[in-house]
């Protein structure tokens, strides 16, 4: 990953649960904590199979005695324009003249942020918000007639994202939008089917159990994942016929992986880690712990578990870790290929 002015920011947004740095869950999300009352309103008001992304740190030059102002914030989701906003008033009555910015998520499918996306790129000042992700700076003091918000705009995993805050706030608006795109995203607290994953299974109601639980249906004519704990091996499946298999290493004694139906919920590569004892941050690299790719299935309480690599591939094959299902680098980046967002992960004993 590029090292620059905003990945230094990044770099604090990653926690780890307990964990030992040769047996690591999947770093997790850690948002302002303007956000922390709000979350579960936001899981709750996503669509099923959406998602939303919110910054590390909301960045605002407006400050109060040297600290940062308290906002009120307000989770809008528009049925009109299917789209949710997460607005941020520096008033306690959330008056539109103390809007300070927001935060907003759209289908890609939608009509009207296709017509705004357009609109940012025809007027582009071109971002690299992270690798592969390109996002666009609509300057409305540059228009005409001008406005006080500027905004900037992209396309992530199916949706478009859009910080828009007051133009003034140029830079802040840029390491936003480029922490948004790199933060892990909030998911719906119900995961149903989704055409761009091909899930089409029912959803666990149940409260004891991880949000992304799938419960077990036939997967025939379907692609999805087969993790046989006995066998140590990952298998791949598109229309009942084996596509793919690779060896894996499980959870050890009092970590055992969790059996169940799952689905992919997120993937990233080249992955940053960060020791939740020292707070040593690993960068991606030969010394990462996760290797080279992470591919999420479930997250229980904030901790999250996955297929990811490894930097000791002696060990596959074993039952060594907190959980997580190790590959070897090599096997991980083509998994990674072969699976999407939403793709049903069945673990089996």
């Amino acid at each position: 990953m590029l090292i620059h002015s905003f990945i230094k920011y990044k770099l604090v947004i990653f926690i780890s649960v307990f964990i030992l740095l040769a047996n690591p869950f999947k770093a997790i999300a850690n948002y302002d904590p303007t956000f922390t009352n709000y979350l579960e309103q936001i899981k709750d008001k996503l669509p099923s199979g959406w998602q939303m992304r919110l910054p590390s740190k909301i960045r605002v030059n407006n400050l109060v005695d040297g600290k940062n102002k308290q906002y009120l914030i307000r989770v809008i989701w528009e049925n009109s324009s299917s789209r949710l906003t997460v607005n941020l008033f520096s008033c306690d009555t959330g008056e539109l003249s103390c809007l300070v910015g927001s935060f907003s998520v759209d289908s890609n499918t939608s009509v009207n942020a296709q017509q705004a996306f357009k609109k940012h790129k025809l007027a582009a000042v071109p971002i690299t918000l992270k690798d592969g992700i390109q996002g666009y700076l609509f300057d409305e003091l540059k228009q005409q007639p001008s406005t006080e918000f500027s905004s900037v705009m992209w396309e992530q995993e199916g949706f478009f994202y859009t910080v828009e805050f007051n133009a003034q706030e140029r830079q802040n608006i840029l390491y936003m939008a480029s922490s948004m795109a790199k933060e892990t995203p909030i998911y719906s607290a119900v995961v149903s089917t989704d055409t761009r994953s091909e899930v089409n299974q029912t959803v666990s109601t149940s409260l004891s159990t991880p949000s992304n639980i799938i419960q077990p249906q036939e997967t025939v004519n379907k692609k999805y994942l087969l993790l046989n704990l006995s066998d140590r091996r990952v298998y791949v499946y598109k229309d009942g016929k084996l596509q793919a298999s690779y060896p894996v290493a499980i959870g050890r004694s009092g970590w055992e992986t969790p059996t169940g139906t799952f689905a992919v919920i997120n993937m990233e590569q080249n992955p940053i880690w960060q020791n939740p004892f020292t707070q040593e941050i690993i960068p991606a690299g030969s010394q990462n712990p996760l290797g080279v790719a992470w591919i999420g299935f479930l997250s229980n309480g904030g901790a999250e578990i996955g297929f990811h690599g490894t930097t000791n591939e002696k060990l596959i094959g074993q039952a060594v870790s907190h959980g997580c299902v190790r590959m070897r680098n090599q096997d991980i980046l083509k998994l990674y290929q072969q699976v999407t967002i939403g793709m049903p992960v069945k673990v089996v004993p």
